[in-house]
């Protein structure tokens, strides 16, 4: 290969060329049949999970005991082809056994042994999309729309892009701390969920209570039960603007859809960031008695499920004009509260599902519901709780941030730009693969001191 046939991402100290060597020149097709059943434990190759134990993930044995005489053994560190295709593995799965023990897998997979190659470079290599060209130019769908179809002896036949072995294991390890990154990340963002969740519904009272399971010293008086009118007033029009008439480009004048608000937009909606549809070629002056201020309520008054009266209460506005827009009720509250904390308490399962079912959503019917709040000066600490809630939603946008970055720069970027790009490669001459990079979201990932590009 030549000096311009290198991956456009290398760690520092390696600058030698790629060598381009064959499956089948680094791997051995395993053939080894379980004759004495050796062994019980079936295996399957899950797209999305991996080699797993075919009872964690059918939750019972599919191969019967009689079968697997005929099954191929695959032992720790072995990969298999599975040829089902499914969207996120267009052309079959190939996956590296890490499950630290043997077992069997139908003779319908295809397993090879690698050697003079680093496991976790080549399962990686694996991941990244490049070998699927191989494949869709040279097998195809079969008879069967589900399963890939590819000659053995075509398949060990695939062009494998090799660094020397220190680079190889270089590029594994920094793909493998992205991946426990990523996990990292995922899990934080789960907990956080959950202990937002939790502490805000604690905080509010719950099954017709007038005590909150968890309150602030000094307070012990039950909560107020008042009437949504004398809360709220729900007078402020909203438009009958469809999504086709909204733009995120032009126009001065945001419009809150009643479809993010279902979806998009957590109990306090941040004008200044959160992502809002404009209105093109409308003014202020055009909405004159529409507009909200800082601490409005919009609930989304239609669902096809009992997502129906989820709210989000605006904040942030500084001057900006803001309208609330199809399927939705502006209430704004007749006294001052602190930003937040009625957004998280409409939302909560203590009050939201006096919103059900949606034929009751409209303001004369919603006057008469009752809301729980508590005393004047609770409230007043309770400005704390809506202010844990705000902390614990700018926690976990801010994980969810970093995982999605970690996640792009290994699937998208990094896990590319380490291989060497294979449309250099000769079985290619006739049909160009499609550019890994072509998708304009997918950005460039920060390059560490330890590698360049």
């Amino acid at each position: 290969m030549s000096k311009t046939e290198m991956p456009s991402i290398r760690f520092y100290g390696f600058d030698n060329d790629w060598e381009q060597r064959k499956l089948s020149e680094i791997t051995d097709k395993a053939t080894e049949k379980n004759a004495g059943l050796q062994y019980v434990e079936t295996f399957t190759n899950s797209a999305e999970f991996g080699i797993i134990s075919q009872r964690d993930f059918f939750d019972h044995d599919i191969a019967k005991l009689g079968s697997l005489y005929g099954y191929y053994i695959v032992k720790n560190e072995d990969f298999v082809y599975n040829p089902r295709i499914s969207t996120s593995a267009p052309v079959g799965p190939i996956n590296r056994n890490k499950l630290g023990r043997t077992g069997v897998m139908s003779p319908l997979y295809t397993v090879f042994r690698p050697h003079d190659i680093d496991t976790t470079y080549l399962e990686y290599f694996f991941k990244c999309g490049y070998w699927h060209s191989f494949m869709n130019f040279n097998g195809d769908s079969g008879a069967r729309s589900d399963r890939f179809s590819i000659r053995d002896n075509v398949f060990f036949q695939m062009p494998i892009p090799i660094p020397d072995i220190d680079e190889q294991r270089k590029i594994g390890e920094l793909l493998t701390c992205l991946d426990n990154l990523i996990t990292l990340h995922q899990r934080k963002f789960e907990k956080l969920t959950n202990v937002k969740k939790s502490m805000l519904e604690k905080m509010f009272p719950q099954n017709g209570s007038s005590y909150p399971e968890i309150r602030f010293k000094g307070f012990t008086d039950p909560w107020e039960q008042r009437k949504f009118g004398e809360v709220f007033d729900c007078t402020v029009p909203n438009n009958t603007l469809s999504r086709a008439e909204l733009s995120y480009d032009e126009g001065t004048v945001l419009n809150v859809h009643y479809g993010d608000v279902l979806i998009k937009y957590d109990s306090v909606l941040d004008v200044q960031k959160d992502d809002i549809p404009r209105i093109p070629h409308r003014c202020r002056e055009d909405f004159n008695g529409a507009l909200l201020q800082d601490g409005d309520v919009i609930i989304a008054d239609t669902a096809e499920d009992e997502t129906t009266g989820k709210a989000c209460e605006i904040g942030n506005l500084q001057g900006s004009a803001i309208v609330s827009g199809l399927h939705t009720m502006v209430c704004r509250p007749r006294n001052r509260m602190a930003l937040g904390y009625l957004g998280y308490y409409l939302n909560s399962n203590a009050c939201h599902h006096q919103l059900l079912p949606p034929a009751d959503l409209r303001p004369d019917r919603n006057r008469k519901r009752f809301l729980l709040l508590p005393a004047v000066q609770e409230k007043q600490r309770g400005d704390t709780a809506a202010v844990s809630g705000e902390a614990f939603s700018w926690i976990i946008t801010s994980t969810e941030a970093c995982l999605k970055k970690a996640s792009s720069a290994q699937k998208n970027r990094v896990s590319w730009d380490f291989f060497v790009p294979m449309h250099s490669f000769s079985f290619l001459t006739r049909k160009n693969p499609p550019d890994p990079l072509s998708d304009n979201s997918a950005s460039s990932p920060d390059l560490s001191p330890g590698y360049s590009a």
